[in-house]
């Protein structure tokens, strides 16, 4: 035991484990993700619907969504993809989730939405062809490696039209200032986000500063064994991600206010990226 907890609480290599996929394909943690999605009160996997509403709206009266095809990258129970398909976007939503996806094509149906969903891994599987824009949103982008990162920008750079548009948000070095690093080991009896029934969770933080880099590293024990999450997070500034996205062959790349398209402020702690090909 002493052994395996010395081995866990260790610093690992920066994104040298990977298993987000876990978060939303294992049946119950697929299930509590769902639930937060949905939740209006917590922010954990979305955001709330009025603020959904909102950045749709100010993209829409920049973008014209109107008559384009567009990918919704990791589009969960697709709140994004409604809302842009009512706007009169031909909508193509991604994701690995068979949960989420379930979710959202039952909700389309009762809303009277022509929207494709589709089961795949954005960083392995081909993208759709001829967009006129794609986007990433609620900082999906932030943890993946810088190796995927470039791979995955360049997928969607070559799936857009000459002039096409990608979107993402970005968190924000505040967020990672906020951060700390910590530990902890819980009993959790009757069940909770991780498991459905008797189980233990331990948890290390670790913070990365010169990359400003943060990682959730999780195991969950249960009388059936045992599961590792690692969830890796990382900021950053506008000209730092703004020089990624153009060594990914882009050749605008403006960032806004998320809720307003208005310039960016130091206290924000998320951003909107706009990058044209």
């Amino acid at each position: 035991m002493y052994a395996e907890l010395k081995t866990f609480f260790e610093r690992p290599a920066p994104f040298s484990v990977y298993t987000v996929d876990s978060l939303w394909t294992e049946p119950h943690r697929a299930g509590q993700m769902l639930a937060c999605h949905l939740d209006q009160d917590s922010e954990l996997a979305s955001r709330r619907a009025d603020q959904i509403a909102t950045i749709v709206s100010w993209l829409d009266d920049r973008l014209q969504f109107a008559g384009k095809r567009i990918t919704d990258l990791g589009c969960g129970p697709g709140l994004y993809a409604e809302a842009i398909a009512r706007r009169g976007g031909t909508v193509t939503g991604l994701d690995f989730s068979a949960n989420s996806l379930a979710h959202a094509r039952r909700h389309a149906t009762a809303e009277g939405l022509t929207i494709s969903y589709r089961q795949a891994d954005y960083l392995k599987d081909p993208l759709p062809a001829d967009q006129d824009i794609v986007m990433l949103i609620y900082g999906d982008l932030c943890p993946i490696s810088p190796e995927n990162r470039h791979l995955l920008l360049q997928k969607i750079r070559q799936s857009l039209k000459p002039g096409g548009v990608f979107i993402c948000d970005i968190f924000a070095p505040i967020c990672f200032d906020r951060r700390s690093e910590t530990q902890s080991i819980a009993h959790q009896p009757d069940g909770g986000f991780w498991a459905p029934g008797d189980h233990f969770v331990i948890n290390a933080s670790f913070l990365y500063p010169k990359i400003r880099l943060a990682l959730d590293h999780t195991r969950i024990i249960t009388s059936d064994g045992e599961h590792e999450v690692y969830n890796w997070m990382q900021c950053f500034d506008p000209d730092t991600i703004a020089t990624e996205i153009k060594a990914a062959g882009f050749a605008k790349v403006e960032t806004l206010g998320l809720y307003d398209g208005g310039a960016v402020k130091p206290d924000d702690d998320v951003y909107m990226v706009i990058s044209q090909t």
